[in-house]
């Protein structure tokens, strides 16, 4: 069963006041993201990016700490989204990401984990860290972690891997990594915009069917209105 933007949306509409204000927060966030991203889906770089954004949207948590000298840590970006992608996969008993995974994307997701451009290993060895042997042992490494995955329809590894290829696309964009609009490596960006595009309605639909579970506090509260 696939989730699209306006019935997300319809379901938010519908339910946000008998949410609590941090889930209401997340979710209207991240919506107003993913609206804008399907109005760029003719701008893939661009469409990515703001994808991102509203996943981000979504996750980002404070984590408090019980030391007085730090009250506070931000979780960097690959932590607080696996602990989200992990919390996502527990609480699904209705098993829809799993259906998504496995029915409807299992195609283009095997496509993005066998490109080696979305492995971020790959470029610490095009940087000139890692020899030629290391980098082969690696991929190989790698590839036969997903295949197992695969092969065992293990939707936790599966949702983690993905977004481990999905945060090098996105740190390749974010910090300068790669041109607009280029032609080349084209396929992990096309393909990530192609799989957040349908994920990002399925998990916002998850965390409003599992309202009463703790999805952290918003690194932002809105001040005054937001």
């Amino acid at each position: 069963m696939q989730f699209s933007v306006a019935s997300v949306s319809e379901h938010y509409l519908k339910e946000r006041e008998s949410f609590n204000d941090t889930l209401r927060i997340r979710i209207h966030r991240s919506l107003s993201w993913l609206k804008k991203a399907y109005a760029l889906k003719d701008d893939p770089d661009l469409c990515f990016i703001v994808l991102w954004i509203s996943f981000n949207a979504a996750y980002g948590r404070e984590i408090h700490l019980d030391s007085t000298d730090k009250p506070y840590e931000l979780t960097g970006d690959r932590v607080g989204f696996k602990r989200f992608l992990i919390k996502l996969c527990e609480v699904d008993t209705k098993h829809l990401i799993y259906d998504l995974v496995w029915k409807e994307y299992s195609g283009a997701i095997r496509v993005l984990l066998a490109n080696k451009f979305s492995y971020q290993t790959f470029w610490e060895y095009q940087k000139g860290k890692l020899s030629t042997a290391e980098i082969e042992e690696k991929l190989e490494l790698n590839q036969k972690m997903v295949q197992d995955a695969l092969a065992h329809l293990d939707t936790q590894l599966v949702l983690s891997l993905i977004f481990d290829r999905l945060y090098c696309v996105r740190n390749q964009l974010i910090h300068g990594g790669s041109t607009y609009a280029s032609s080349v490596n084209r396929a992990q960006i096309n393909d990530g915009v192609k799989i957040l595009s349908h994920l990002l309605p399925l998990m916002l639909e998850i965390m409003m069917q599992n309202a009463k579970e703790d999805w952290g506090e918003v690194l932002y509260p809105p001040y005054p209105n937001d």
